[in-house]
């Protein structure tokens, strides 16, 4: 009996000491992308190159810091807006614009006034799908008036 409770144990701290570690490789690229959002913030797509030669592209995606709304809330928006990021990097967009110019003219007997208002209107689309974006961390930015979102992929 103790061979073989001798033997389960041996086994089972065996597959331990073996698992993977999802997480551990992905530490240090977190950390880089922390440090640069802090020194300078941005938002969009970077594209990035580890030492392997692996490239990955990069969304931040920040959001004003509302406490009304929920974490799925922020995670939602968060999440479309990256996807439609990343989609518009991969396929492209179509812009169209359109102006409107209203004239409007008022005569009295004394003078003549006229205004002009021009109002313009710029439509953007994109089609695709986008897969496999993966939410890599997300945080509050140091003077708490953003949330954070950093999403990645890898391009092959």
């Amino acid at each position: 009996m103790k061979k073989i409770f001798f033997s389960v144990l041996v086994l089972f701290l065996y597959t331990n000491l073996l698992s993977q570690d999802f997480g551990g490789d992905k530490v240090g690229l977190i950390n880089f992308i922390k440090r640069m959002h802090n020194n300078n913030p941005f938002d969009g797509i970077k594209i990035m190159q580890n030492d392997d030669g692996i490239k990955y592209m990069i969304c931040v995606v920040s959001l004003k810091n509302d406490p009304n709304k929920t974490e799925s809330t922020f995670s939602s928006i968060a999440e479309a807006k990256a996807r439609a990021k990343v989609s518009q990097n991969l396929n492209g967009t179509n812009t169209s614009t359109d102006f409107i110019v209203i004239t409007k003219e008022e005569k009295s007997s004394v003078t003549t006034l006229s205004s002009t208002e021009t109002t313009e209107i710029l439509k953007e689309s994109s089609s695709g799908f986008v897969n496999g974006i993966e939410l890599l961390t997300n945080f509050i930015n140091i003077d708490k008036s953003q949330r954070v979102f950093i999403y990645y992929k890898e391009i092959k």
